[in-house]
């Protein structure tokens, strides 16, 4: 079970691995929701800002973090936002 002070610091690791994802390759997303019955945490694109859609290659280092803090029964996921045709 998690407390909000764990959810408070997955939302921070997001915030920070959303940083170095943007400086390196230009991939936009933000921490969305923890789903407790299948304990996933999971992120949401930003794609219509940058073209590229997050690939879970983007969030090994959060997921690593989130295991060695909780246990590897924790995963990241990832929402995709379905973009309007311009």
């Amino acid at each position: 079970m998690l407390y909000k002070q764990d959810i408070e610091k997955v939302k921070k690791w997001t915030l920070e691995q959303a940083e170095y994802c943007w400086e390196l390759w230009r991939v936009e997303f933000s921490y969305d929701h923890y789903d407790p019955e299948v304990r996933t945490f999971y992120v949401i694109e930003h794609q219509a800002n940058t073209n590229k859609a997050v690939e879970f290659e983007h969030l090994k280092e959060l997921q690593g973090l989130i295991q060695s803090e909780f246990g590897d029964r924790y995963k990241v996921g990832i929402l995709y936002q379905k973009l309007p045709y311009e």
